[in-house]
């Protein structure tokens, strides 16, 4: 059994309009992974947001959500080195850096908790996830290859990360993740770098580095006006690992600036100094930050909204916003900013976009008769009226286009090659074979096409299905009818409790679970077993949850009191007073 760990964190923001498409791409992405794959929603909820929507969603797979806290000592300087970039203007410091500081903290707390359950259960997670809860996604996640192999080896030399390639922002994307448990834990507890970067930014700008380069490590400069023989310096504590110059070779940084990072380079820099981590940029994970949050977002989430069907997107890698969409597949040849989407597609809902067949990309057809190229995509112009004057081209273009997976313009070349044969009467033994060769070929091709489709269909519905009732623990089996009914009943129930705890209903909370727990009983041993740890989850978080109402309860009844404990004493002071002057 696969163990996955799934870190949630931010705003909700607009969770509700894309609730189904995450289901959809990331947990129907995790429940792929394997047949029996146990899944687990760490959240670290923000104090601002309750997060009703993604409990009520998540309700089956959490084992621990808890409110989010700073990480770092009030007086601890914020990242210098950090920086915003909205439009042209780029900011340092100050509402910025305390948001990226705040995100930093959440990870770390995602993993504490990760952590805390591997102790409790005494099984370490094998994958774990970062997901936010405003990415959208534009296709369906596919598996990555080698990340079974990835996940069997559990020594240090096989540790990967799976991030998109779009959207890097001069570093690695920071949206998504997807990585082996200790390169997880690398990418969760990048704070740990703040003070050692922070004190490469003052040490850069005063300190002489030849007279101590024992206790200095150095690596690629980070900083603007610096040249690429320049390195940046840090304390020696931090152990040396690969990619790291031998030693300073300058020996003053007061002529560099401030590092700039975003943070993407961050991300970047935190994998650099890390060993034995290969980062895996996936082409084909598209995503949009969904909603009207920058100007650079708007356009894919507009897109969605209307959803505009694709047949693909140019998603470039080195600047924020999203994809570009295009009425064309991918053109001939490797594209590394393309991906074909026509039969992939994600609409906000988690479903797939209605079936419809992909227009011709651009082909260019070479024969022995004929050595010039004619383009059949788009507008027919000389060229394609040359190729109905021969019907042999046609049959020629008809193979071409099946090569290039049209079927549909394969089978249109190949009706025009056979009225033209009829219509010049030249409808030859030799050419009626030939004809009937390349038609058998169109079928092969439609057949393996709907055969496909149906199948991507098939395994949509499923990854929607498996991430809405959670591959919790292990799918059980429910030995009967009767059982099954039960084991629904219990789900129900569950979900019916995370509702009312983000209602604050905790007394219907409670009946909910209690009587989740008993149908599950009555769903069997297996059942009852795979939907423990759950049941506890749920009624761990109630119990928090109570206790803080009853403190909140007490708080707003212990400032009652003192308030009116003044009012009375400002009351008897006045009368003090109006008695006095009497």
């Amino acid at each position: 059994m696969v163990r996955v760990a799934v870190c949630v964190t931010g705003l909700e923001r607009s969770y509700p309009e894309i609730r189904g498409n995450i289901r959809t791409a990331v947990f129907g992405l995790l429940a792929n992974i394997a047949s029996q794959a146990d899944v687990r929603v760490f959240g670290v909820k923000p104090v601002n947001d309750s997060w009703p929507n993604a409990l009520i969603d998540f309700g089956p797979m959490i084992d621990t959500i808890e409110e989010q806290r700073p990480c770092r000592s009030p007086e601890a300087p914020l990242p210098m080195w950090f920086t915003c970039t909205r439009g042209s203007k780029t900011t340092r410091g100050g509402e910025c850096a305390r948001s990226f500081q705040q995100m930093m903290c959440d990870l770390a707390h995602c993993e504490e908790m990760i952590v805390a359950s591997e102790e409790r259960s005494m099984r370490p997670f094998d994958l774990v996830s970062r997901l936010r809860l405003d990415i959208s996604w534009e296709r369906l996640l596919e598996l990555p290859s080698n990340l079974l192999a990835s996940v069997s080896d559990k020594s240090w030399g096989l540790q990967t990360i799976w991030v998109p390639q779009m959207n890097r922002n001069g570093g690695i994307n920071d949206k998504f993740a997807l990585g082996t448990r200790r390169a997880m834990t690398t990418y969760l507890n990048r704070v740990r770098l703040f003070d050692v970067l922070n004190m490469s930014t003052l040490v850069r700008r005063t300190a002489d580095m030849k007279r101590s380069p024992a206790k200095w490590t150095c690596g690629p400069s980070l900083a603007r006006n610096c040249s690429i023989a320049e390195p940046c310096c840090w304390p020696s504590p931090l152990p040396r690992s690969r990619g790291f110059l031998p030693n300073c070779s300058t020996s003053r940084r007061s002529s560099c600036g401030m590092p700039n990072l975003n943070s993407e380079r961050f991300l970047e820099l935190t994998m650099w100094l890390a060993s034995n981590i290969t980062v895996v940029h996936r082409q084909d994970w598209v995503l949009c930050k969904y909603g009207e949050i920058g100007h650079s977002w708007v356009g894919c989430t507009n897109r969605m909204r209307r959803q505009t069907k694709c047949h693909s997107l140019v998603c470039v890698a080195w600047t924020a916003g999203g994809c570009r969409c295009q009425n064309t597949t991918c053109a001939r040849g490797y594209n590394p900013y393309c991906v074909d989407t026509s039969r992939a597609q994600l609409q906000l809902d988690g479903g797939l976009y209605a079936s419809s067949v992909s227009p011709p990309p651009l082909i260019t057809i070479r024969s022995s008769h004929d050595d010039r190229g004619y383009n059949v995509a788009g507008h027919r112009g000389a060229g394609a009226r040359a190729l109905t004057r021969n019907g042999f081209r046609g049959l020629v273009a008809a193979l071409a286009a099946l090569r290039e997976g049209e079927s549909s313009e394969a089978r249109r070349l190949v009706s025009s090659a056979r009225r033209l044969y009829a219509s010049q009467g030249a409808l030859t033994p030799e050419k009626r074979e030939l004809l009937e060769m390349v038609e058998s070929r169109v079928a092969r091709a439609d057949a393996a096409a709907a055969s496909g489709l149906q199948s991507l269909q098939a395994k949509a519905v499923a990854a929607k299905l498996a991430a809405k009732l959670g591959p919790v623990a292990w799918t059980p089996t429910a030995a009967s009818a009767e059982e099954a009914a039960a084991m629904r009943e219990g789900d129900a129930a569950v979900h019916a409790a995370v509702g009312a705890l983000s209602a604050k209903d905790f007394g219907r909370a409670y009946d909910a679970l209690d009587e989740a727990r008993r149908a599950f009983r009555r769903a069997g041993s297996d059942v009852e077993e795979a939907r423990a740890q759950t049941v506890e989850n749920v009624f761990a978080y109630l119990r928090a949850e109570m206790e803080r109402n009853e403190k909140l309860r007490k708080l707003i009844r212990m400032k009652e009191i003192l308030k009116k404990r003044k009012s009375i004493q400002l009351q008897d002071k006045l009368e003090q007073r109006g008695a006095g002057d009497e």
